[in-house]
């Protein structure tokens, strides 16, 4: 599954891997996720139903592996920098901008952001049940930007 363009679209992303298909998550009605004989969730089913007006008719029922927010943070082998703010619901799109990652207030909990000692902060990642994308809970580490002045070094425009 990609991360950039939401959980619902991700799947849907991720089905065209698998069947070659071009469907468009625009035309898809998309049902809440039933989990599947998994304690942890991570297992899932959705049922997936055309618009009226789609180019496919019908539905069909598809079973996935969500992802666990307890790997997201080793993704990332440098810490991302983003701009830190209260909570993490404030900071939803400088998180999609620093780290290609798309959550959205219905797929994570809202947490507090916290400074560390050592200038880094931390954000708790509590997947909702009803995620289509994730599951589980995991510890997000990242830097805050550095000030303009370390980017900006020259100021002679010369125009």
């Amino acid at each position: 599954m990609a991360l950039i363009q939401g959980s619902k679209a991700d799947v849907i992303s991720g089905l065209n891997r698998e069947t070659l298909a071009t469907l468009d998550h625009t035309g898809l009605h998309m049902s809440p996720v039933v989990p599947v004989d998994d304690p942890s969730g991570k297992v899932v089913k959705v049922r997936i139903t055309c618009q009226p007006a789609y180019q496919y008719r019908g539905t069909a029922v598809i079973q996935y592996n969500r992802l666990p927010f307890a790997e997201l943070a080793a993704k990332f082998p440098v810490l991302p920098n983003i701009s830190p703010r209260a909570t993490l619901y404030e900071m939803l799109d400088d998180f999609r901008d620093a780290t290609s990652v798309n959550l959205t207030d219905e797929a994570v909990e809202d947490s507090p952001v916290v400074a560390l000692e050592d200038g880094t902060f931390q954000v708790t990642l509590t997947a909702k049940p009803e995620s289509h994308g994730w599951y589980g809970t995991g510890v997000f580490t990242f830097r805050d930007l550095p000030p303009l002045s370390l980017a900006v070094t020259d100021t002679s425009l010369r125009w």
